[in-house]
């Protein structure tokens, strides 16, 4: 799955999904499509071998049996309420990812910001060990979110990524903050150097904690489920004329596979068309 969301441009995982959804969703509607106008008009299956045999319907009217109401008003109710679960988890799961992503570039934008103004600062620290260690610092600092906090960013391995995030961290403020000399804290720019990388090293926090909670990817296929239970439903009641049934169905499953397709392209920040890349660690 993660080779799938990294490796396959978004519009051809686009494609799939409508391939899929319309293809499948279609040719199981046209294999189908005598028993489906039986099931919603209540005539026997298969259909009988003599001719003037009675119909269901007709062998219910005379025994004077209770005829139920037609299937398109118990279909239009499991509609209604598979829909509305689908559309406001949707709505919901939607609105989490989009903050999450939103979260997730705020911080990568602020951290990049912080990045610069600590090198710049260190860059007018006075000459000495002290500040090509500050310097060689933030560079490891920099090399680690680019080539081993993003793959795992990419995979949606938060426990890993803020292993490695707490290892940098503290490679680059422990000589900052725990132990530094007096001519290092007199510099004039210390005080920069300190504030800039303390704060880079909380949005870092920030952007990995922006990934989706180990419960996302239960309610992506929660909505999946929802999604294709509305479709099997009015694949069922559709109008009997096989035209228009292919068409609408296929309209309709073009549809809620957009939506699906909008949910798991939107469940992780760092990966889909809308990713965020380490624009300014890169």
């Amino acid at each position: 799955m993660n080779w799938f969301m990294i490796e396959v441009p978004p519009m051809a995982r686009l494609l799939l999904a409508m391939l899929l959804f319309v293809g499948i969703t279609v040719t199981v509607v046209a294999l189908f499509h005598q028993r489906i106008v039986a099931l919603g008009n209540g005539a026997p299956w298969p259909p009988p071998a003599n001719a003037d045999e009675l119909s269901f319907t007709q062998a219910h009217e005379e025994r004077g049996l209770y005829e139920p109401p037609p299937p398109d008003d118990l279909a239009g109710r499991i509609i209604t309420i598979t829909g509305t679960a689908f559309v406001f988890l949707l709505a919901f799961t939607l609105s989490n990812f989009w903050s999450n992503a939103q979260d997730a570039r705020t911080a990568l934008q602020t951290e990049v910001a912080d990045f610069n103004a600590a090198l710049v600062a260190a860059r007018l620290l006075p000459q000495g060990q002290e500040r090509d260690e500050v310097l060689t610092a933030l560079e490891n600092y920099r090399q680690d979110v680019v080539e081993q906090e993003w793959p795992l960013l990419q995979r949606a391995d938060s426990a890993a990524a803020l292993a490695i995030h707490h290892r940098a961290s503290v490679a680059v403020a422990g000589g900052l903050i725990l132990t530094p000399s007096k001519s290092l804290k007199s510099a004039e720019s210390y005080s920069e150097v300190r504030n800039a990388v303390l704060d880079m090293v909380d949005k870092g926090t920030d952007r990995i904690n922006a990934l989706p909670r180990s419960a996302a990817p239960s309610v992506v296929m929660l909505i999946f489920l929802l999604g294709l239970c509305n479709l099997a439903v009015a694949a069922a009641f559709l109008p009997s004329s096989l035209q228009t049934n292919l068409f609408l169905i296929g309209a309709y499953a073009a549809i809620i596979g957009f939506l699906i397709f909008i949910v798991v392209e939107a469940s992780n920040p760092f990966v889909g068309g809308g990713q965020v890349l380490p624009v300014g660690f890169s």
